[in-house]
């Protein structure tokens, strides 16, 4: 199956699909995000805030918020709407926010968790948590270089992460 996003303005940056698998969130290099059910690639909803090319982004497990990054900011919004619901910034000039994801549920949160890399030049990279809410609960240095990727294990217990040569666990 060859899918174009034709239509779009500018070229396609990240891409993931839902937890159910029935719907597509695509971020694109000029910083807007659009949901497309799938497989019939009908536009949900699109979300233009970022002012950067958009490097990751995630849905939650019930589908109904999504979560998007580029530079050093992340915002949560609504998949169905394109609504923002809250704003995540860096609080260093020079950290990048480089992956974003949801748990898949949370011990308060029903929702589950928002966890984000932050990297900032010369000093490494971290792994944050915050809750729908908006609020940080959690804040740990990784590494001393900057991570590249990250995922969450199946039972939450770990959030492996890359950066150059070394894997962390």
């Amino acid at each position: 199956m060859d899918e174009s996003l034709a239509s779009a303005e500018t070229a396609p940056s990240t891409v993931k699909f839902s937890a159910k698998g029935s719907r597509l969130v695509v971020g694109f290099e000029n910083g807007s995000v659009t949901v497309y059910n799938f497989p019939s690639f009908s536009e949900i909803c699109s979300f233009s805030e970022h002012s950067h090319s958009v490097v990751d982004v995630d849905t939650s497990e019930s589908g109904k918020l999504a979560v998007s990054t580029s530079k050093s900011t992340c915002f949560v919004w609504d998949a169905s709407s394109g609504k923002s619901v809250f704003e995540i910034k860096t609080k260093a000039k020079k950290a990048h926010i480089r992956s974003v994801a949801f748990t898949k549920s949370g011990l308060t949160a029903s929702v589950g968790f928002i966890v984000a890399v932050e990297n900032e030049n010369k000093v490494g990279g971290f792994v944050s948590t915050w809750n729908e809410s908006g609020d940080k609960k959690f804040f740990v240095k990784v590494m001393k270089e900057q991570i590249t990727a990250m995922t969450i294990s199946e039972s939450e217990r770990h959030v492996p992460s890359l950066a150059s040569e070394h894997l962390w666990l």
